[in-house]
């Protein structure tokens, strides 16, 4: 693994997806392999896509989501988990994530974690002291973030999902999306837990008519 993934900028430079000189595996998969991201929504409990889940070659859970007493719904398959920096670091905020337990991450079973809030100095170092025997960790190079923020007109810091978005379909042709309603009030904000509305630091309306308009060019499905 010399040559780490990189991605082209629509100003034509060249970035680096990680800060490791290691990346995650799936990134050597071949570019048809079958993609999908799963979401924390409470729309995945009016479906039982967990077989369904698991039949896919990569499969990338966001933050602190589980899958054991989910089977059913989410499936048990997890190819690279994304997270934020609270959850790497165990942060929990009991006002808004009523079951958040500090200890989520350390007591999975080893799998690839990719952390995308490199420039939190006290989250990257507890996460890191947490979990570093016990998983592969990968970390995005920021600049990744400020690419998202700059090519789509953001005005917010993007969501989880859609860098995940952005990373796999700089290489893979499509990828599928489970769990992903953009916080509409329809159903509740996380499968596992119930969420106390926090404050929204993204742009989800602008997100969404993003997903959107990939998915009218055939690069997503959303379930």
């Amino acid at each position: 693994m010399n040559n780490k993934p990189k991605i082209v900028t629509p100003e034509g430079k060249s970035i680096s997806l990680f800060l490791n000189n290691t990346y995650p595996e799936l990134f050597n998969k071949d570019n048809l392999s079958k993609v999908c991201l799963v979401g924390n929504s409470g729309k995945l409990l009016s479906t039982k896509y967990g077989s369904q889940i698991d039949k896919y070659d990569i499969v990338i859970r966001c933050n602190h989501a589980p899958t054991k007493n989910y089977e059913d719904y989410v499936g048990s398959k997890t190819t690279l988990r994304i997270v934020n920096g609270e959850c790497f670091a165990g942060v929990v905020k009991p006002q808004e994530h009523t079951s958040a337990d500090p200890n989520f991450l350390p007591n999975l079973p080893s799998q690839d974690l990719l952390f995308w809030k490199v420039w939190v100095i006290e989250e990257l170092i507890k996460g890191i002291y947490k979990n570093v025997n016990i998983h592969n960790l990968y970390f995005l190079n920021s600049q990744i973030v400020n690419t998202i923020v700059s090519q789509f007109g953001l005005k917010r810091e993007p969501s989880t999902g859609l860098i995940m978005i952005y990373l796999l379909l700089s290489y893979f042709n499509k990828v599928d999306m489970y769990g992903f309603t953009f916080w509409e009030n329809k159903y509740d904000y996380h499968y596992f837990e119930k969420v106390h509305k926090p404050e929204v630091a993204h742009n989800f309306n602008l997100e969404h008519q993003i997903m959107k308009q990939l998915e009218q060019q055939d690069r997503l499905t959303i379930y």
